[in-house]
């Protein structure tokens, strides 16, 4: 149930978020900690933002490789 709460949370913050439009055109995966089920909204909320700002700079690249183990040809 937690789980769900908490999910639900994040889906409607980035409803929310003003400059949604800004964000690149990819998908975000969020991993919360256990942390984040007793963190009060506005700390769980300043995180979120920070989130997506960090994806905003990043043009969604997240600073890791796609083909990550596999070889180059």
């Amino acid at each position: 149930m937690t789980r769900n709460r908490l999910r639900r949370r994040v889906q409607e913050h980035y409803r929310q978020v003003v400059g949604r439009e800004r964000l690149p055109a990819v998908d975000i995966v969020v991993h919360l900690k256990a942390a984040a089920a007793t963190a009060n909204r506005r700390t769980f909320y300043r995180e979120l933002d920070r989130l997506f700002e960090t994806v905003t700079r990043r043009g969604g690249s997240g600073g890791r490789s796609r083909n990550r183990g596999r070889s180059r040809r």
